[in-house]
């Protein structure tokens, strides 16, 4: 047990899922002695997320409408989960039947009763907070264009292209002078005609030969090779390069397409801004009816929350 809310506990296995998660995404493949010494803190971090999901679920119990009883309400919300969930976490986690995708939770500490009952009371619960708590609350243009200047270096862009490589390896050359020389039959073949894509595969030795010697989205300053780089921000869109010498080889790039360094305009951030604003004023209404639970809905701790940031 790891605390009581309202007198009802809330236990380390009622966690596992989430913790095993975590575990897997930050600690992959650590020894089992690890990962036991390293649940402790995760524990610890999430507890007073789990303290605010109970002191929801102890709020609404206690302030059901008349005739309406939690079992019901629990019963009809665990046929939706049946229904509509559980299909999509079956296929999510590829699981092709219902025992099979409990015996994945299981490995995680978990089950589909498990994952049924929590599922269930989460939409109950939100949809009674979602009476209690503004939900839907309104941000003015005002109130945008004040976050996007205070942020604006948020909504700054490096300059970037999408260019072609050809390279000949100094490494697969037995002398500068053959490198020198193939570098220019494979530029004098897309001169004369060639695609460049079709003589990059055949003869070139650069990272993307394999797929025509095209690089997606490059961002200025990202680019070990900076003669490289000079040029692909340099040149002329879908000109040749001269022959650039790096200390693997040499190349001759084009430039298929270029944005220039620039600030996104409010316009096409808009939308963001807006859904941003509106994430934060529902998080804060949901810490303020949290805030309100925690004075009259008792808390005991059982271990002690970490001081830090949930993950």
């Amino acid at each position: 047990m790891v605390a009581l809310v309202g007198g009802e506990p809330i236990f380390v296995a009622d966690m596992m899922l989430e913790i095993n998660q975590i575990l897997d995404k930050y600690m992959p493949g650590a020894p089992p002695a690890i990962r036991q010494r390293e649940q402790g803190n995760v524990v610890r971090a999430l507890v007073n997320k789990y303290v605010d999901q109970r002191l929801m679920a102890v709020d609404t119990k206690r302030n059901l409408p008349d005739k309406v009883t939690w079992e019901g309400i629990t019963q009809q919300a665990e046929k939706d989960f049946d229904k509509k969930a559980l299909p999509l976490l079956m296929e999510k986690s590829g699981a092709k039947t219902p025992a099979e995708y409990d015996a994945n939770l299981r490995v995680m500490g978990s089950s589909l009763r498990k994952m049924r009952q929590s599922w269930s009371e989460e939409q109950i619960i939100r949809y009674f907070v979602s009476q209690k708590v503004k939900t839907e609350p309104t941000v003015t243009r005002d109130e945008m264009l004040a976050e996007y200047e205070a942020h604006r270096e948020e909504y700054h862009r490096e300059a970037r292209c999408r260019w072609e490589e050809l390279m000949i390896r100094f490494d697969k050359c037995a002398t500068r002078e053959q490198a020198q020389s193939q570098i220019v039959e494979l530029g004098n073949q897309v001169v004369y005609g060639a695609a460049l894509a079709a003589v990059a595969e055949k003869g070139s030795h650069g990272f993307t030969a394999h797929r025509g010697g095209s690089y997606e989205w490059t961002t200025k300053g990202s680019l070990v090779n900076k003669s490289v780089e000079a040029a692909i921000f340099k040149l002329p869109l879908n000109e040749l390069s001269e022959i650039i010498e790096s200390d693997l080889g040499l190349h001759i790039v084009r430039v298929v397409e270029r944005e220039e360094d620039r600030y996104v305009p409010f316009v096409e951030v808009q939308s963001e801004i807006k859904e941003k604003l509106i994430n934060q004023k529902r998080e804060a209404s949901f810490q303020e009816h949290v805030a309100k639970l925690r004075e009259v809905i008792p808390v005991e701790y059982l271990v002690d929350p970490l001081k830090t940031k949930q993950p």
